[in-house]
Parts: structure tokens; sequence; C-alpha cells
């Protein structure tokens, strides 16, 4: 907390894990460390724009703190919306098109709990705008996490199709790297050795959540994938960012196959 410059935390997180004691075991740590902190755990699956809204006022009512998002992609994306309409008071969601270039974001810590979207490595969030029927690109450079903590153990009561989705997730990211037109050396090397982690990890993983290695591996595989697959171009969000409608499957394949 304090290489953020903040001795309070904004904790994002989900019902979910609420429930399941996850959020707790944060939370005495930061008991443990004498750290003022408010929780909001409303956020939902593939958030909207009015889902993060609510956040950043709670998140202005609490005052100057750095936001602690714990959970899967969704709270990761949820979050760093939080935090960059907290430092934007006259901003909504909806506005993310003109953001881009706005007023510093809260610092964020990311404590992801799933292997899959990588989001802890960027500083944008996919959010849907169900106004406009599309889906935005909600961030900024100031809320690309200051710090990833990646804790296996926190992936220990995954489901294992929640296992398998969301390493799928990490694995395509890799897929998708190595595939592209736009390949370098440099993303290659990321995207096979994520697609060497995830691949190797993830059977035993889905046969045996409680096998910590596999657990870690699939983790820091999923971290390492979505350098790469920033580079590639993210197709599958570019595909619907603007849709008034989501293509079909069928159209979403003859994207990729232009693409690639």
């Amino acid at each position: 907390m304090a290489t953020t410059g903040h001795h309070r935390a904004f904790v994002v997180t989900d019902r979910g894990l609420r429930a399941a004691g996850v959020v707790d075991r944060v939370l005495k740590i930061l008991d443990s460390g004498g750290i003022e902190y408010a929780v909001h755990d409303e956020v939902a699956p593939n958030p909207a724009t009015g889902n993060v809204d609510a956040g950043a006022r709670r998140a202005r009512a609490f005052g100057p703190a750095a936001v602690v998002a714990l959970g899967g992609g969704s709270v990761l994306d949820a979050a760093k919306g939080i935090s960059l309409l907290a430092g934007n008071p006259d901003a909504v969601a909806a506005d993310a098109d003109q953001l881009w270039e706005a007023a510093d974001g809260l610092p964020l810590i990311a404590i992801p709990t799933t292997s899959g979207t990588g989001a802890e490595t960027d500083g944008f969030g996919v959010i849907e705008d169900a106004g406009a029927c599309r889906k935005v690109y909600l961030g900024h450079p100031s809320v690309k996490p200051r710090i990833a903590l990646l804790d296996p153990e926190l992936t220990l009561g995954l489901p294992a199709p929640a296992t398998a989705a969301t390493g799928l997730d990490a694995l395509v990211h890799g897929i998708e790297s190595l595939a592209s037109r736009g390949a370098s050396p440099v993303s290659v090397a990321y995207a096979t050795q994520a697609v060497t982690m995830v691949s190797g990890a993830l059977p035993t993983a889905y046969r045996d959540g409680s096998d910590l290695d596999a657990r870690a591996a699939l983790m820091l595989g999923a971290d390492r994938g979505m350098l790469p697959a920033i580079a590639a171009g993210a197709v599958a969000d570019a595909v619907t960012k603007n849709a008034p409608l989501l293509p079909s499957e069928a159209e979403v394949l003859e994207i990729l196959t232009r693409v690639y």
C-alpha cells in the first residue's frame, strides 16, 4: 500500500467472493496493517456502465485511497473504471471514448482470483454500454495496476467449469498471438511460453483443483499470455466494440480468417 502513496483502501470485488470468504482473508491483512478500508462488492459479471458508475460514486464518497481489485476479469475491469471515474468527478462510464486523456485515476492494486483474462497487466477494461448497444474500452495509463499480486491459493476454490473456461481464455490469448500476422520474435517468445504453461497445467488443475503447482503454473501462464495478446489485436473485443448487435459465430469466424 505504501508504494501507492495511500494508507486507505477501497476494495472492489463481488458478492460471490465475499460469500466464499476470500474477501475476508484480504480484509484481515488490511486490519493487521492498520489500513482503513471500504468494500464495494456489487460488481456484476460482464459489468455495465451503470455498475461502474455506482462503484465510482462510492469511491468518491470514501475519499482518497488506493483501489484494491479482488476478483476475476469482470472485477478487475470494473475497478479500473471506478478508479478512473473517482479521479474525474464529472465523468461517467459512458464517456469512455473521451477519457483517454482525462485526469489520473486512483492508483490500483490487482489481485486476480482466476487465471484467464490477464486483466492485471493492462490499463483498460471492457465495459458494456447497454444504452448504446456496444462494449467500450474504459481506461487510462494511470489505472494500469501499480502492483499485481498473483497468489494461486486464491484460485483453489474455483470450480472445474470456471477453471476450464478461464484457462481456455488464457490459452486462446497465446494462440491468437502466435497466429497473428503482426507477430514478432518477442511476442512469439511470450506466447509460446504462455501456451506451454497453460496447456500443460490446465488439465491437471481441471481434474484436481487442489493441485497448487498446477494452479500456480496456470496463473503465471495466463499473466504472461496477455502481453502478446495486446500486440496481436484482441480481435474478439474489437469486433463487438461498436457493433449495434453482437455478430454471429459465422461472422466472427470470417473476421478472424481475414485477420489471421
